[in-house]
C-alpha cells in the first residue's frame, strides 16, 4: 500500500514538475516574441541583433524560473556558477539539436516545402524542449538526493519498503507531500 501511494505522490510531483516547467517555458517563448517585436519595429535593432537581446533577456527569465520554481527541490549546495555554467551549455546544446531537423530537410533534402519545413521546425521544437527539460532536471540541476535509511526513506523521498514495512504511514507520506511542493528533506 505504502509503495501505491508513493508511485501516485511521485507521478503527482512530476506532473506538478512538468506543468511548471511548460508554463515557463510559454512565459519565455511570449515574452520572446514581444521582445523581438519591440526591439525590431520600435527599438529600430536589426533582427539578428533584436533576436539576440530578447535571447539573452528569456534566456535570464527562464533560468530563474527554472532555479526557483520548476527544479527548486533539486537544487543542492551547487553554486551560481555551476548552474549557470550548465545551463548556459546546456541551452546551447539542446538549440543545435532543435534546428538540426530543419538542417535536414533543407540542406540534405534539398526542399523548400511549406510542409515539410514546419514540420522540422515543430519536430526541433519537440526534440529541443525534451532534451531542455531533461538536461535541466538531470544534470543542471541534478542535486544529489537526501537519503536516511533509518526513516524508510531513498532518494528524492521515495519509500523503500523492504526498509520501511509498516511503518511508512503518513508520517512518511507527509515528507514526501513536503517533497512535492518543494521542502527537500535534510537527515
Amino acid at each position: 500500500m505504502a509503495f501505491m501511494a508513493s508511485a501516485q505522490l511521485l507521478r503527482q510531483r512530476l506532473a506538478v514538475e512538468l506543468t511548471a516547467f511548460g508554463a515557463i517555458g510559454a512565459i519565455c517563448l511570449v515574452s520572446d516574441i514581444v521582445l523581438f517585436n519591440v526591439f525590431t519595429f520600435g527599438a529600430g535593432l536589426s533582427p539578428v541583433a533584436a533576436k539576440s537581446v530578447g535571447m539573452v533577456i528569456t534566456g535570464t527569465m527562464a533560468f530563474f524560473g527554472h532555479r526557483h520554481v520548476t527544479f527548486r527541490h533539486h537544487r543542492g549546495d551547487q553554486t551560481y556558477r555551476r548552474e549557470i555554467t550548465t545551463f548556459v551549455v546546456a541551452t546551447l546544446l539542446t538549440v543545435l539539436l532543435s534546428l538540426l531537423p530543419l538542417f535536414v530537410v533543407k540542406n540534405m533534402m534539398h526542399t523548400h516545402d511549406v510542409v515539410l519545413l514546419n514540420g522540422a521546425n515543430l519536430l526541433g521544437i519537440a526534440l529541443g524542449t525534451l532534451a531542455r527539460y531533461l538536461a535541466y532536471r538531470h544534470v543542471v540541476w541534478a542535486a544529489a538526493p537526501a537519503v536516511d535509511l533509518g526513516s524508510g526513506a531513498g532518494p528524492a523521498g521515495v519509500v523503500d519498503e523492504a526498509v520501511a514495512g509498516e511503518h511508512a504511514g503518513s508520517g512518511r507520506l507527509l515528507e514526501l507531500e513536503h517533497e512535492l511542493v518543494g521542502e527537500q528533506r535534510r537527515p
